[in-house]
């Protein structure tokens, strides 16, 4: 990001002074809205299978309450002014809710839940699975009672008879504190990292904006009385009004905004290569876009086609045959690690400074207002990393392939986490980039043993795709904290019980809904869990080495584009582009941020900072009017129990 740009996202001062952001209040809003989300959550995601807020960076119900808890506020101020919640009051039950939600999500307990009775229920004599699998399960993770499993396939029936909810109390106990452990470690690596990260580099953390600015008190010069403000807000909302009704009566032409497959009109070899090409124009995407530095949206676009011009090459060129290429998600793989490398070198002064100061020796920092101790946070990773390894050792799996597999997943979310605090994309959805995927194909199947592959399978949960997570939340949690006053310490209290909070209404969302409706959904996912299990267990792989070699590239290739773009002045490519375009996720979102892009270099062109910094109103405007409008259509779907007008995705 250039000077300018830099300069026209208005960062609020730091108060000198923490004020009361973490109140009994803020932390009881947030745990009435966590349950009541997680239900809206699991029944658009899973059940309608439509909507899918929790795949966006910065989720569409949260910032809907948010918005609902904003308006509420200005009332109680005109009533009772002394009753008023702060600015940090507003973030926290924010932030503990958006938290809430990541885990019930449609990459967290969504997949785990249908896993758990899985191999039980789907056994056939086709699929052996009696034999290949089931014996090696640990009892302690799985359900195999034939009542409980029918209760929850089948429905009819009622989560709270005992017979139903008693073989689940077990699993659920231990995969719950395996789900408390891992995000444990994530949130002491965001202490660690967080000074390097937000003071040292000065990230500027876009998706905090618009809940910061929502809940700023500045009289005439905040975010509600903006003429812009409300005109973005009102064509958005307008639209989906439109479409709403559209949806409801379908004599009314829909305005389309949503996926158009371009992919139909390019029918000739190699050109038919390209695959499922989607077109589409959400306002709300454009908005989102409009906060990113220039060289980054650049590059997003750029890389997707990029990607579908190997897809092209390769299908010209005879490679298209062979299995995996053109290897677009090893190049991204190799992209991400790379990052992560870049990330712990540039930090490297910073750590040096955070373990002098666990030992108390000079050179160290006064951490006495970071969210934790630095000794409590080294402590709590390698604490939190001995307890993960345990258990998948209890579990028959191997120490070194689990202890493999955290490294190289908490190396990818450490990336993943610093990417967004510096360019905050919309979405990062990293499609079939599972770090198992990753290090079966490293190394292969033979070496691993059946024990780390039964681990790898059901950990498939939790990195088939990077979208909803919870270590990004996190640390833009902390930045908000910093804007508004917020003391960190309990902060990092709130959003570890609002992890909790998620789980226990997650649970309850998905049992409550299998058992008392029609059966279980996202059955599909865990068929995945399974499948790559039984292809893993009777046809073992051998490493690949085209797709390690093609993981080398990538990660050179992200290195390269990285010191171009320090050297070269004006340099267009930024390697987080390269990284998020060589996977599927950005086919939802190219075309907007393309748009996004192009208005962005018009005003900067033509306009300058200050017509720049006077269209944030107006983009604030549009994403919140899209988030608030097309909300309200998704809770109208969950309170009628029919399908309403969804504004992202399908």
């Amino acid at each position: 990001m250039d000077g300018a740009e830099k300069s026209s996202t208005a960062k609020m001062a730091v108060p000198p002074v923490r004020n009361r952001g973490v109140t009994w209040r803020s932390v009881l809003i947030a745990l009435v809205l966590i349950p009541l989300n997680c239900i809206w959550v699991v029944q658009v995601e899973i059940v309608h299978y439509s909507g899918h807020p929790t795949c966006l960076s910065i989720f569409s119900n949260a910032v809907f309450c948010l918005f609902l808890l904003v308006l509420a506020n200005l009332v109680v101020r005109k009533v009772k002014p002394a009753w008023a919640l702060s600015q940090g009051e507003m973030l926290t039950s924010y932030i503990m809710l958006s938290l809430g939600c990541s885990v019930a999500a449609h990459d967290m307990m969504q997949m785990l839940i249908p896993t758990i009775p899985h191999a039980y229920w789907f056994a056939t004599p086709e699929n052996r699975w009696e034999a290949l699998i089931q014996p090696f399960l640990p009892p302690w993770l799985v359900v195999s009672d034939h009542h409980a499993m029918k209760g929850y396939y089948e429905g009819g029936t009622s989560i709270l008879r005992p017979s139903n909810y008693g073989p689940w109390l077990v699993p659920l106990f231990w995969w719950g504190t395996f789900i408390l452990a891992l995000v444990f470690v994530m949130q002491c690596i965001n202490v660690v990292m967080r000074r390097q990260w937000t003071e040292n580099e000065k990230l500027t953390y876009p998706l905090t904006q618009l809940p910061v600015e929502m809940t700023r008190r500045d009289g005439a010069s905040g975010l509600y009385v903006n003429r812009l403000f409300w005109i973005g807000f009102a064509a958005a909302a307008a639209l989906d009004i439109y479409n709403g009704l559209a949806f409801l009566y379908p004599v009314m032409p829909m305005a389309k905004v949503k996926l158009t497959d371009l992919s139909p009109h390019f029918t000739a070899a190699p050109w038919n290569a390209i695959g499922w090409t989607p077109a589409s124009y959400y306002p709300f995407i454009v908005g989102l876009s409009f906060f990113l530095p220039t060289d980054v949206s650049f590059s997003c676009w750029f890389f997707y086609l990029f990607r579908k011009t190997e897809q092209v090459l390769a299908a010209a060129t005879g490679w298209g045959g062979l299995a995996g290429a053109p290897f677009l998600v090893e190049q991204s793989w190799g992209a991400w690690m790379a990052f992560a490398g870049l990330a712990m070198w540039s930090a490297r002064r910073h750590l040096r400074r955070a373990w002098l100061t666990v030992w108390g020796m000079a050179g160290g920092y006064d951490d006495g207002r970071e969210p934790m101790r630095y000794k409590w946070a080294f402590a709590g990773v390698a604490g939190g990393l001995a307890y993960l390894t345990w258990f998948w050792v209890r579990a028959g799996g191997s120490w070194v392939a689990m202890l493999s597999y955290l490294l190289l997943y908490y190396a990818l979310f450490t990336a993943v986490t610093k990417m967004r605090a510096e360019i905050g994309p919309p979405t990062h959805e990293l499609g079939s980039m599972a770090t198992t995927r990753m290090i079966v194909e490293g190394v292969g199947t033979r070496v691993l043993g059946r024990g780390a592959l039964i681990g790898y399978a059901f950990l498939w949960f939790n990195n088939r795709m990077v979208r909803s997570h919870q270590m990004p939340i996190q640390l833009e949690g902390f930045k908000m904290a910093e804007k508004s006053g917020t003391d960190y310490k309990l902060l990092g209290a709130a959003m570890m019980l609002a992890i909790l909070a998620g789980l226990l209404s997650g649970y309850w969302a998905l049992l409550g809904d299998a058992y008392g409706d029609k059966g279980a959904r996202g059955v599909g996912f865990a068929g995945e869990t399974f499948n790559q299990l039984q292809n893993w267990l009777q046809t073992p792989q051998d490493p690949n080495p085209l797709g390690i070699a093609f993981t080398l590239g990538g990660a050179g290739f992200a290195l390269l584009l990285g010191a171009a773009r320090m050297h070269i002045t004006n340099w267009p490519f930024h390697p987080a582009g390269y990284a998020l375009g060589m996977v599927f996720g950005l086919d939802y979102v190219w075309m907007p941020i393309l748009i996004a892009w192009a208005i962005k270099v018009v005003v900067l062109r033509y306009g300058g900072l200050r017509t720049h910094a006077a269209m944030i109103p107006l983009v604030c405007g549009v994403i919140l009017g899209e988030f608030v409008v097309g909300s309200f259509w998704s809770s109208l779907s969950v309170i009628l129990e029919r399908p309403m007008y969804n504004f992202w995705i399908f």
